[in-house]
């Protein structure tokens, strides 16, 4: 945790003595230097952990069946009873690796999926995620 907040405390203080970057918003500012936000990289590792256990290169802990489609490759099926969590258990449920992960997952194309190395899976990953666009879920007000 420490370390994160000392990487993203020298990228925060090196991208604003940039020229032309200082009036940024931190999301553009990140989009200019080539890298990517904390949400984009919460979801990239999640991808190459499904990766890893559709590969047989983790063990499969939350028991996640992958079902072969010809059209959009690998797919996650997520277990019919685990719908059945209400309220605030359901909040949870949908936030979890089994769940979040198989969507993500379900959302990567054909070639993405089936990278042969992880290296491979990486560039391709890198490749498909910047052409996502990578801004905040939520309007920041520009004044106040």
């Amino acid at each position: 945790w420490y370390q994160r907040r000392v990487r993203e405390a020298v990228v925060s203080t090196q991208s604003t003595g940039s020229s032309g970057i200082n009036a940024e918003y931190g999301w553009q500012r990140l989009e200019k230097l080539g890298l990517l936000s904390l949400q984009r990289r919460r979801e990239r590792y999640t991808m190459i952990l499904v990766w890893k256990v559709y590969n047989g290169e983790m063990p499969n802990v939350t028991n996640m069946n992958f079902v072969d489609s010809k059209r959009s490759g690998p797919r996650v099926v997520v277990s019919r009873y685990c719908y059945e969590a209400q309220g605030a258990n359901l909040s949870l449920f949908e936030g979890s690796f089994a769940v979040r992960g198989a969507q993500l997952w379900n959302v990567l194309p054909p070639d993405v999926k089936e990278a042969p190395t992880l290296y491979q899976l990486k560039s391709a990953l890198g490749v498909f995620l910047k052409s996502i666009p990578d801004t905040p879920p939520i309007r920041v007000p520009t004044s106040i």
